[in-house]
C-alpha cells in the first residue's frame, strides 16, 4: 500500500467512442513517450482541446488548432484557462480527412517509398536481399509451433493455436512476381526438415552478409 493515497479520481474504463457525446471538451495528456498517441488523436477528431507537452513525438498534433502544446507548467496553465474559458473550434473538411485511414495509408506510403535510384542502389549492394532475409525470418520465427515455443521461452505461455490464424499469401491466385518463392515456406508441403535446414541457413547466410 501506499503511504500517501494519490490525489486523483479514477473514473474507470470508457468506451472511447461514448466520449464524442460528453459534455467535457478538454483533454489532457502529459505523456511523452507513446510516440503518436492514439487517444490524443481520437479527442482531436472528436473536436474536443487536447493540451499536450512540446515533444518530437507530438508534432503530428500541432497543425490542428484545437491542439494547446505546452513547454512549461506556467504555458501549461495559460492553456489550460483558454480552454476551460472557449469551446473548441469544429474541424474543417480537410483537417478531418486527415483523421481516416484513407489518408493515414497515403502517408504510409509516403514515408515508406523510395527512388529507383534508391532501390537500385540497395539492390546492387545485396541490401534488399538481406531484408528480405529478415523479413522471412522474423514472419517464420512466429508461425504455427514456432510461436509458441518463443514465446515460452521470453515468459508467456501459448494462448492460442497459433495455426488458427495463418494467412494464405496471395489467396487471389495472382503472381505479383515478388514472391517468397527465393526460400522454402511452412505453407507448403516442403519436408520439415528442408524448411528446418532454410530457416537456419537464413540465419546464418545473414550475419556472414555485411
Amino acid at each position: 500500500r501506499r503511504k500517501k493515497a494519490i490525489p486523483a479520481r479514477f473514473l474507470g474504463p470508457r468506451d472511447h467512442a461514448s466520449l464524442k457525446f460528453m459534455s467535457h471538451k478538454i483533454f489532457f495528456n502529459p505523456s511523452i513517450t507513446e510516440v503518436l498517441c492514439t487517444t490524443s488523436a481520437e479527442a482531436l477528431a472528436m473536436g474536443k482541446f487536447v493540451i499536450l507537452p512540446q515533444h518530437p513525438s507530438n508534432e503530428f498534433f500541432y497543425q490542428f488548432p484545437n491542439c494547446l502544446a505546452y513547454m512549461d507548467m506556467s504555458q501549461f496553465v495559460q492553456h489550460m484557462k483558454y480552454a476551460m474559458e472557449n469551446d473548441p473550434k469544429p474541424l474543417t473538411d480537410k483537417l478531418s480527412r486527415i483523421f481516416t485511414w484513407e489518408a493515414a495509408m497515403e502517408r504510409l506510403v509516403q514515408s515508406a517509398a523510395i527512388p529507383k535510384s534508391q532501390f537500385e542502389q540497395l539492390t546492387k549492394s545485396g541490401r534488399i536481399q538481406r531484408d528480405k532475409r529478415k523479413a522471412w525470418i522474423h514472419k517464420e520465427s512466429g508461425r504455427m509451433i514456432k510461436g509458441d515455443v518463443l514465446r515460452a521461452i521470453v515468459g508467456n505461455a501459448p494462448e492460442e493455436d497459433l495455426r488458427d490464424y495463418e494467412i494464405e499469401s496471395h489467396a487471389d491466385g495472382e503472381n505479383t512476381g515478388d514472391s517468397d518463392g527465393f526460400m522454402l515456406s511452412f505453407d507448403n508441403n516442403n519436408p520439415r526438415i528442408l524448411v528446418f535446414m532454410s530457416f537456419i541457413i537464413a540465419i546464418i547466410s545473414y550475419f556472414l552478409q555485411r
